[in-house]
């Protein structure tokens, strides 16, 4: 068996760079949003926002709007034009869809349970 090298701090953080991403409106028209990647802090406090539990009847509920929202608020950079994660509710629908590729998915970072084995 080979051994394995250690994982060096580049390997492990992420670095405050950002990506542009332009989402085509139609009508020869575009948005530009600038998104840094989101950091386990930023999924985990989503995740938080995304899972409700009634304390009486101990049902549990998803709340999508509170995960995008907690979500984008942490990794938005910049958009032109200009808006934040306050702004999500006047959205339309199509340019909601469009941004919600961009981010990560509730339950994408939680292992399968084969990695979680390793």
């Amino acid at each position: 068996m080979s051994e394995r090298e250690v994982a060096t701090a580049e390997d492990i953080f992420i670095d405050s760079s950002e990506q542009e991403h332009t989402i085509e409106l139609g009508n020869n028209k575009i948005i530009k949003i600038s998104l840094r990647e989101p950091t386990w802090q930023n999924y985990t406090d989503a995740m938080r926002a995304f899972t409700k539990i009634n304390a009486r009847t101990q049902k549990v509920s998803a709340d999508y709007g509170a995960y995008y929202h907690s979500l984008l608020r942490a990794v938005l950079v910049k958009s032109e034009p200009k808006f934040n994660a306050d702004d999500l509710i006047r959205l339309k629908a199509d340019v909601g869809a469009q941004i919600q590729t961009l981010l990560v998915e509730p339950g994408e970072l939680t292992p399968s349970g084969d990695d979680a084995k390793n």
